[in-house]
């Protein structure tokens, strides 16, 4: 029906909308937009003939599995991992350029010790907490749920609290796969009599 290259056209949309949104609705939906797109592989497909070499730009800002070990008992937040965002902007500020399967791993969040990756995140937020189906948590998914259901940081719950970051970072990332699947379209639609 679509391809691999407008379905992801289509997320990338969809994904724009969210973030500009910023609500725990459209947080709940960008994480099975991200999922589609970072967990189960559509980005690659989409960028088959395009062939962009994908960067995700991350803030890195301490030795977060030696800080979750020294936390253990306690939740923590990493701060910002989004190098453009006002909660990011701090002198010691360094970023991180790295490619998808690296950016999936880098931690958004400890608790009791043990860090969330991105993935784990993205999974949690999509499967578990209602982005796209609503389930019971995992055991490594239960300290965090059982903290998003009484805490909230911005107004949002503290499981959607990394998501908007993760979700703006990737727009940036893919962006350049876009405009080019966009242009290729537009091309051909103008060569058309």
């Amino acid at each position: 029906m679509y391809s691999d290259q407008e379905v992801f056209c289509m997320d990338f949309e969809e994904m724009e909308t969210c973030l500009a949104e910023n609500t725990e609705k459209s947080l709940l939906r960008a994480s099975g937009l991200l999922r589609h797109l970072l967990l189960d592989r559509l980005l690659s497909k989409g960028n088959k003939n395009v062939g962009h070499k994908v960067v995700f730009e991350v803030v890195h800002t301490f030795d977060v599995t030696r800080d979750a070990e020294s936390m253990a008992g306690h939740m923590m937040t990493v701060q910002s991992i989004d190098p453009y965002s006002p909660a990011s902007q701090f002198p010691s500020m360094k970023i991180v350029r790295m490619n998808l399967d690296r950016f999936i791993t880098v931690p958004v969040k400890a608790v009791d010790g043990k860090t969330i990756s991105i993935a784990q995140y993205i999974r949690y937020v999509a499967n578990t907490a209602g982005g796209v189906h609503k389930g019971e948590p995992k055991d490594a998914e239960k300290a965090l749920h059982e903290l998003s259901a009484r805490t909230k940081i911005h107004n949002k719950p503290l499981g959607l609290y990394a998501m908007r970051d993760i979700l703006a970072i990737t727009i940036r990332a893919l962006r350049p796969i876009y405009d080019a699947l966009k242009l290729r379209e537009a091309n051909r639609s103008a060569a058309k009599p």
